[in-house]
């Protein structure tokens, strides 16, 4: 299942980690330095579990400050800001 989560946040970013264990997470945000960590597989939150999520677990998980790549092949959409 293809997801995009609007907003990397705390709740976001929660949401984002815990549903990329089993699917494709697309997270839109307008921060580029947000995205890019994320991209980068790092934490954009001083959040310890978020953190150690992204070090120890293999999540499905990609941003972009693109809305139309983050909404044109998602079967669900999730606004958490």
């Amino acid at each position: 299942v293809k997801i995009t989560i609007v907003g990397a946040g705390y709740v976001g970013m929660s949401l984002a980690v815990l549903l990329a264990k089993h699917h494709e997470i697309k997270v839109l945000d307008i921060d580029e330095e947000k995205v890019q960590m994320i991209n980068a597989k790092k934490s954009p939150l001083a959040d310890k579990d978020i953190k150690e999520a992204f070090k120890k677990e293999d999540l499905n998980l990609f941003a972009t400050a693109e809305s139309l790549d983050a909404f044109v092949e998602a079967d669900y959409i999730i606004i958490a800001t």
